[in-house]
């Protein structure tokens, strides 16, 4: 009766050479054995989050988070693809790198879905309004400022001076006459007194 062998478990060297990993010695195949299967489970999240785009593509808040998703798993992928080149052979770079080129192609081409889709639905800043865009300078109505009266008291001179000027003295739309009408207005007691009787002996030279 012949005798029939079980199957025997492939090496270690045998998974990393039917992943594509030809050129490694024995002390790197099991480090490479896990790494390979953390790349296939990467690639299988992609394929996850491609199916979870295309059934939840008119829910924005889901986009945004399979965005995130997608951002973190694409580090995950290139932070593997570094510590696998270190570790390869040079035989197996080329291989690596289209392996590589083909999982980065599927990340732009999700992204770039998930932008537009973003786009479309995020809100562009608001057109001002015809009025909004004129400017308008308007002005509340102040209270009225009333110009203060000078009696001749050389303690209140200062602020009758310095308001009167404010007032009427700066202004351009008044005249040298509007000034004085406004002075003399302006003035009590003594020194209203004093300016009536400067006038008076001014009369026969005018």
């Amino acid at each position: 009766m012949p005798l029939t062998r079980s199957p025997t478990k492939p090496s270690d060297e045998q998974e990393a050479e039917a992943s594509g990993f030809k050129g490694f010695d024995s002390s790197t195949t099991e480090e490479m054995s896990k790494m390979e299967r953390m790349r296939g489970h990467l690639e299988w999240q992609l394929g996850r989050i491609e199916v979870m785009f295309s059934n939840q593509a008119g829910d924005m808040n889901a986009v945004r988070t399979i965005a995130d998703r997608l951002k973190k798993i694409s580090q995950q992928y290139d932070h593997l693809y570094a510590q696998i080149l270190q570790a390869a052979a040079p035989e197996d770079i080329e291989n690596l790198n289209t392996q590589y080129a083909e999982y980065d192609d599927k990340v732009y081409t999700l992204t770039t879905k998930i932008e537009a889709r973003l786009s479309i639905h995020t809100p562009l800043p608001a057109s001002p309004s015809p009025q909004s865009a004129v400017t308008v300078q308007a002005r509340a109505k102040l209270p009225e400022i009333k110009l203060p009266n000078f009696d001749g008291n050389i303690r209140d001179w200062p602020a009758f001076r310095d308001a009167f000027r404010s007032l009427i003295y700066s202004s351009d739309q008044l005249t040298d006459c509007d000034n004085l009408h406004y002075l003399v207005a302006s003035l009590t007691k003594d020194a209203r007194a004093v300016i009536i009787e400067l006038f008076r002996s001014m009369e026969p030279a005018l």
